[in-house]
C-alpha cells in the first residue's frame, strides 16, 4: 500500500518546479488564446515577485494567503 503524499507533508523537491513549467503544461492542454495566456503569465509573474522565487513546489498555502491580502490591502485585483 502506498503512502499518499498528504497536504501538511513538506514538500521535497531536489529542483526547482518553474511556474514556467505549470503554464506551458496548462497551454499544452488547454490551448488557450494569446491573451488568456498572457493574463496569466502576467499574473503568476505578480506572484512571483511576491513570493521572491519562481519554485512551485515550495509555495506554501499562507504564502498564497499572504498575496490575497496584499492585493486586498492594496485595493488590487487577482
Amino acid at each position: 500500500m502506498s503512502n499518499p503524499v498528504r497536504p501538511e507533508d513538506p514538500v521535497l523537491s531536489a529542483s526547482p518546479y518553474r511556474f514556467s513549467d505549470l503554464i506551458n503544461a496548462w497551454a499544452l492542454e488547454r490551448d488557450p488564446s494569446k491573451k488568456t495566456r498572457d493574463e496569466f503569465e502576467s499574473k503568476l509573474t505578480k506572484l512571483i515577485t511576491h513570493l521572491g522565487h519562481d519554485d512551485a513546489a515550495q509555495v506554501k498555502d499562507t504564502d498564497l494567503i499572504a498575496w490575497k491580502q496584499r492585493l486586498l490591502n492594496s485595493g488590487a485585483s487577482l
